[in-house]
């Protein structure tokens, strides 16, 4: 069996409806919007708490994303807005 390419966060954060996102995010330690226009735009680097925070969000909900590949995620996107 195949497996397709890993799923990055901001597909998964974004494909989640409005409220589930914002209960992610809760579960996180955070809010919706910073996750969107801070994190996912590139303009901040989670702090380690932040980072096991969501980490911990996606395994509460057994999303296929790797703590390795949260980290390549935000370290791209910083790289992007630099």
């Amino acid at each position: 069996m195949e497996s397709g390419p890993p799923m990055d966060f901001e597909g998964y954060f974004m494909g989640l409806e409005s409220d589930a996102r914002d209960a992610f995010a809760e579960d996180a330690g955070t809010t919706a919007e910073y996750i969107r226009d801070h994190l996912l735009a590139g303009r901040r680097m989670p702090r380690r708490a932040l980072l096991d925070g969501i980490e911990e969000a996606l395994k509460r909900r057994r999303a296929a994303i790797t703590r390795q590949e949260l980290v390549a995620f935000f370290d791209e996107r910083a790289g992007e807005a630099a």
